[in-house]
């Protein structure tokens, strides 16, 4: 059916998704159509999928799953930034400390370590809180 907006800003934002849940050829469809990720039916059509998420509100704005593991659904998208949408993706480790759940790099922050030492200690079998949580060695002079 032709809807006459191929040459929308949001066409090719469309097409994309479509490409990453339903071609597998598609370079990034393993991490989409290939973990059972797919769109709402609706978005078959572009009119729909455009009344849905509407126009991108900012300059560089990106569609981004609230819920990586979910669909893309009306429900389940949003217009995002980019730092926001790194701070969704599946690599992002989150971590819960004394029922506060913060990303791992923030963590780091708040308890003023480095990244790399928290790795060495993790690499030395200690677990990912303590090796957060317990405070520097001090050296001897």
């Amino acid at each position: 059916m032709r809807h006459g907006h191929r040459y929308h800003p949001l066409y090719a934002t469309w097409c994309n998704m479509k490409a990453r849940c339903k071609n597998e050829k598609h370079p990034a469809y393993h991490n989409y159509g290939g973990r059972g990720i797919t769109y709402h039916p609706t978005w078959k059509e572009f009119p729909s999928f455009l009344n849905d998420v509407g126009e991108k509100p900012f300059v560089g704005a990106t569609l981004d799953r609230i819920d990586n593991e979910g669909n893309y659904t009306p429900n389940n998208v949003r217009w995002a930034d980019r730092t926001t949408q790194r701070r969704n993706s599946r690599q992002i480790v989150k971590v819960e400390i004394n029922g506060e759940t913060k990303l791992f790099s923030e963590w780091c922050k708040v308890y003023s370590i480095a990244i790399a030492s928290v790795h060495r200690r993790l690499q030395k079998g200690e677990s990912l809180v303590s090796a957060l949580t317990r405070p520097k060695a001090k050296r001897f002079q």
